[in-house]
């Protein structure tokens, strides 16, 4: 057996060889080690980059969900007009935002569908 690495750079706990990474002294239970050499823990599943593994997820999560604002701030301007059909257009609006942060809150993880006001 190869003794263990006892280096604390930072960039050793994260990174090794794909067959060195069972030798390594890390900090917690290695879930993959990508052909990089990244190592991805159970608790902080990572891409090869580093970045999360739902990263476009939550980008395009975060995209609706400024899109949706913003809808709602026209919306809202159009209602305090009076314009017809403005009411309908803030209530398309709230439903867009409820959808954009659901889809957020699935990208992040933290789906928690306890509630039941669906």
């Amino acid at each position: 057996a190869r003794p263990q690495n006892k280096c604390t750079h930072t960039y050793a706990h994260t990174h090794a060889y794909v067959d060195e990474a069972a030798y390594m002294q890390t900090r917690g239970k290695i879930e993959t080690v990508h052909g990089n050499g990244r190592i991805c823990y159970q608790h902080a599943l990572t891409r090869a980059d580093g970045a999360p593994r739902n990263a476009e997820e939550q980008l395009e999560a975060e995209a609706m969900q400024a899109k949706a604002l913003e809808q709602i701030e026209e919306a809202e301007a159009a209602v305090e007009k009076g314009e017809k059909g403005a009411k309908t257009r803030l209530q398309r609006a709230n439903k867009a935002l409820d959808a954009a942060m659901d889809a957020l809150l699935l990208a992040r993880g933290d789906d928690d569908d306890d509630d039941d006001d669906d």
